[in-house]
This record gives structure tokens, C-alpha cells and sequence, in this order.
């Protein structure tokens, strides 16, 4: 646990261009809207490591499809869907096509 979340997954993932990501993903309380006929805030996040050396604490956001992690001012934004995985930073897309790697 930490700070109040599980740990629910370690991930890893292979993309293009010889790039990995491997994130740990935790579950936790979710808050309440933060509008009226808006859903709960999702309260989980990711611990990210980059193949750059890089490594962020992203926080789950709402997402139509998919789970959604992003920093703060959402210039980073990790994406899982199924096995599949990419980062968006700005409007590019840095890690592209990266799929779970198998343990």
C-alpha cells in the first residue's frame, strides 16, 4: 500500500522504436464530481519508469475508453487499453504501439 492505495499491477510494455514503459498501477478511493452530473474522480495512479530514464507518479483521470493517467497540467498523459499502451506528450505521441510484455 501506498498512502492509501493497493497496488493492483506491474506492467510492463514493449513500443516502437526500441522504446519499454514499465508502470505500477495502484487503486484507491475515488472522489467525489467536481461538477454536478459529472462522474466520480478516479482515484488511481501510476508509477511510470521510461526506457528515456525518466520516472512519474501520474494520477488516473476520467476517460471515455480506456484507463487514463496524467500529470498535473496533463502535458503527459499515459493511456492502457487491454494489453495495449502509449504516452502522449503535448500532441505527440512519444510511445507509440506498445503492447505487455509477458513475464
Amino acid at each position: 500500500q501506498k498512502g492509501g492505495k493497493t497496488l493492483i499491477a506491474t506492467v510492463s510494455y514493449s513500443c516502437d522504436a526500441g522504446k519499454a514503459i514499465a508502470a505500477s498501477l495502484y487503486d484507491g478511493p475515488s472522489q467525489p464530481p467536481k461538477g454536478e452530473g459529472q462522474p466520480p474522480v478516479p482515484g488511481g495512479s501510476a508509477h511510470v519508469t521510461l526506457s528515456d530514464g525518466r520516472t512519474l507518479d501520474l494520477m488516473q483521470t476520467i476517460s471515455a475508453d480506456g484507463v487514463r493517467y496524467a500529470n498535473a497540467d496533463e502535458s503527459f498523459v499515459f493511456w492502457t487499453k487491454g494489453n495495449g499502451a502509449f504516452v502522449m506528450e503535448g500532441n505527440a505521441q512519444t510511445y507509440q504501439n506498445c503492447v505487455e510484455a509477458a513475464n
